[in-house]
């Protein structure tokens, strides 16, 4: 898969089904997450990325879209995706800095679309990532859940928005 924002050029990732597989938390998942309520995970299990990086697909074929992904480059992992933000090139020249998804334990960034839920907060100088499937009210399942250091997170979207301008 060709990439841009990244030294690493054109190569494959090891995850295959990025809505469901995640080999950053071996196939484990979370239930029962509540937005509301984020105080009751227990964060200390969160794997930390210290190499967290940002990626602009390039269009495959004419129909693919540009999206954005959050990748480890040590595990080879497309960690999370942006399902809903399609054709990033055209995108990423409009966001501002203060765009940038995030917020807090108690407010939460969150965006949802069909079969897919993304959920972003910082605490303690990390931010934390949550990415599941469809969006349960009752049993709310989140299948990939990792932390990254503040700064790591803030320096990759600057270094991708700077591409863009």
């Amino acid at each position: 898969m060709k990439v841009i924002g990244t030294k690493s050029g054109e190569f494959d990732f090891k995850r295959e089904d990025i809505f469901t597989d995640s080999l950053i938390n071996n196939n484990e998942t979370l239930t029962n997450v509540v937005i509301d309520n984020l105080k009751n995970l227990n964060l200390e299990l969160f794997p930390v990325v210290n190499d967290f990086e940002l990626l602009i697909t390039k269009k495959r074929v004419k129909f693919y879209s540009e999206f954005v992904y959050f990748y480890s480059r040590s595990k080879n992992e497309n960690l999370t995706t942006f399902e809903c933000w399609k054709n990033a090139k055209t995108f990423l020249k409009d966001l501002k800095k203060k765009d940038i998804p995030t917020g807090t334990i108690d407010k939460p960034f969150s965006d949802i679309d069909q079969g897919w839920q993304i959920i972003i907060f910082e605490e303690n100088g990390f931010i934390y990532v949550l990415q599941g499937g469809e969006f349960d009210h009752e049993n709310n399942t989140i299948h990939t859940w990792y932390r990254t250091s503040k700064e790591a997170y803030f320096n990759a979207w600057g270094n991708l928005l700077n591409k863009f301008k």
